[in-house]
């Protein structure tokens, strides 16, 4: 008991402590770049949780950082922007207000050390590889609406989580434009091909889409959603359940290490027997008293006889009126 105690106390506070470094709350409205927007555009990045974007992710709070810019979040972060500031500030989706509000809130993160990954397919030698027809669908500098990641509703800073949402590469146009650009079928291997190239991609970012078998090209192609309409977010957040997943654990621990810090104190306070009384409390000795040795003596042929102590009356003293009834 004596060493659990303080293993447990020590399990306890490392726990805390990286609680308490992962908890840092969301301080982007005092980040300089957020001050100087528009007020349509603040009040979508941040308003207190508000409908804002904290509460579009699902930042319970207390509101932290980890919650707010985790990279799974980035492909609702880019919808609810782009539709929100575009409503706010009464403009479209494609405008540069929108365009900004997603830079600021990328600009944030990074400042904060936790960096949304930005798309760096340019670089991806599978995608080099590609023709040029399949490259400008994919990804090119100009990002017009030819390109996949506006088609999803994907915003700049153009980052991955959005790239490699499963659900909004379903509803893209780029794979038609590969079949119109490169003058080929949408089932054909070119298509299949750009498909596995977003795919490989996604997979070497971390953030892998449901693979693609060959010739099945048309099923994850779809009519091109707006940009302003949000997909929808089922369950809680990763960043949200490692809360609670860490919040649970250390809540245990402290609960066994204050039981086990209370039986270690009662059994310390406990006052010890003295040995008079440990001796009192002991089973009693029973003294048995040794049987009688029955005395005799020989008769004249040697037999030996009961010899009748002086002092005793047996039943042959008392008459027969006298004995007991």
């Amino acid at each position: 008991m004596a060493l659990l105690l303080p293993l447990l106390i020590i399990l306890t506070l490392h726990l805390l402590s990286n609680l308490s470094y992962a908890a840092i709350p969301v301080s982007i409205s005092k980040f300089s770049p957020y001050l100087e927007q528009r007020a349509c555009v603040k009040s979508c990045i941040w308003a207190g949780g508000f409908s804002d974007l904290v509460s579009r992710i699902g930042c319970n709070s207390p509101r932290v950082n980890e919650c707010y810019c985790q990279f799974e979040a980035a492909s609702t972060a880019s919808w609810f922007l782009s539709g929100c500031v575009a409503r706010a500030c009464a403009t479209t989706s494609d405008a540069q207000i929108v365009t900004s509000a997603c830079s600021v809130y990328g600009a944030y993160c990074a400042a904060n050390n936790l960096p949304i990954p930005t798309v760096a397919s340019i670089n991806y030698s599978e995608y080099l590889s590609m023709p040029t027809c399949v490259r400008d669908c994919l990804w090119h500098a100009g990002q017009d609406t030819d390109d996949l990641m506006p088609n999803m509703g994907c915003r700049a800073p153009w980052d991955n989580g959005c790239l490699c949402n499963a659900t909004l590469a379903r509803t893209g146009s780029a794979f038609i434009c590969v079949a119109s650009r490169c003058g080929a079928p949408t089932n054909g291997m070119q298509v299949t091909s750009a498909l596995s190239v977003h795919e490989d991609y996604c997979s070497s970012a971390g953030l892998p889409l449901h693979p693609v078998a060959a010739g099945t090209a048309t099923a994850t192609l779809g009519v091109a959603t707006a940009p302003w309409k949000e997909p929808s977010s089922a369950g809680l957040s990763t960043g949200a359940i490692a809360g609670i997943a860490v919040s649970s654990t250390v809540a245990v621990i402290a609960t066994i290490a204050f039981a086990a810090f209370v039986c270690f104190e009662k059994r310390k306070s406990k006052p010890k027997p003295n040995p008079s009384e440990e001796q009192t409390a002991a089973a009693p000795l029973v003294h048995e008293k040794p049987a009688e040795q029955e005395v005799t003596e020989a008769d004249a042929t040697g037999t030996p006889r009961p010899v009748e102590l002086y002092g005793t009356t047996t039943t042959r003293d008392i008459p027969a009126a006298e004995l007991p009834s």
